[in-house]
This record gives C-alpha cells, sequence and structure tokens, in this order.
C-alpha cells in the first residue's frame, strides 16, 4: 500500500481460501480516521466475530499453501465444466469467464427474461440457486454463479436440464 496514502486493501477467507461460511476478513489502510469509521460501522452491525471462526482463520492461514491446494483443486475442474456449460448455450447465455476468481456473472442474451421469475422457478423445481442479479441492483437479466462447491456439476447438470426444458 504505499502508492496511496488512502489505498485500502480488503481480503476475506471466502473466496481464496475457499472458507466462506467463516466471515472473516480483513481490511488494511494506512488513513487512520477511515480506519476508525469502517470499525465504527462494523461495530454497528456486529461487535465482534464469532471465536471458533477466528480460531478456524488462524488455523487456515497457518496451513495457506495445503487450504489454497485444496481449494485449486476443487475449482479448476468446475472452471472446466463452467465453459464447457458454457459453450453448449452459448446461443442463450453470455459470460466473461472469471479472471482469477471463482464467481461469475453470466446473463441472458434475451434482455426480455425475467431474471427474478427464472432464478425462482429454478429453485423451486431444482432445489439449485442462483441470485439475480437484480439483488445487486444490475439492468438487465444477469445472474451470479459461484464455482468453490465440491458438488458444482451437480448443480451444473440441473440448471442444464432447466435450460432445455425451457427451450421447449
Amino acid at each position: 500500500m504505499t502508492r496511496s496514502p488512502r489505498a485500502l486493501s480488503l481480503g476475506s477467507t471466502s473466496k481464496a481460501l475457499g472458507l466462506a461460511g467463516l466471515r472473516i476478513g480483513w481490511l488494511a489502510c494506512r488513513d487512520a480516521a477511515l480506519l476508525r469509521r469502517v470499525a465504527a460501522r462494523k461495530d454497528y452491525g456486529s461487535m465482534c466475530n464469532a471465536a471458533p471462526s477466528e480460531l478456524l482463520a488462524l488455523i487456515a492461514l497457518a496451513a495457506e499453501p495445503a487450504v489454497l491446494a485444496r481449494a485449486q483443486a476443487i475449482v479448476r475442474p468446475n472452471l472446466a465444466a463452467w465453459d464447457a456449460f458454457l459453450a453448449r448455450q452459448r446461443d442463450i447465455l453470455a459470460c466473461v469467464p472469471p479472471q482469477g476468481g471463482v464467481t461469475a456473472f453470466p446473463r441472458f442474451v434475451d434482455e426480455t427474461v425475467d431474471i427474478d421469475a427464472f432464478c425462482d422457478a429454478l429453485v423451486r423445481e431444482t432445489g439449485v440457486l442462483l441470485l439475480p442479479g437484480s439483488i445487486y441492483g444490475a439492468a438487465g437479466p444477469h445472474f451470479r454463479v459461484g464455482m468453490g462447491r465440491t458438488d458444482f456439476t451437480v448443480g451444473l447438470d440441473k440448471l442444464e436440464r432447466h435450460l432445455e426444458a425451457r427451450r421447449s
């Protein structure tokens, strides 16, 4: 953080380590006033993290190479499966591939698709939960896909069958 005294670095155990359930993150900044404002906002929502989560995060960080290797072993085949899925669905879905992450934000080519209704039907009919872009304030029929689960391809297969049924 030598480029700017107001630079901010934010990290968490969620994405890189594949430990989203811990809800542990960190912020580094040389701007003391900003850090006080962030701390006050955080304290308003929750005074402290769960002690077991903090302990597990410390253990994970101490074993970072092994934890990263595990996460990468899960994500690599999922990214390949996602790419193959997109190739098969290119007439109805468009997506910029994730660059160093495990989350994609594809969209339907048909801008008239009601993404909220689609995601609602998908979870009701298949049990697959996708977050519609509308909850992020995104215009258009986008949805969020996370690829960090060991059962990712099970959900992806259900999504593909659901899309194929919609074509009929």
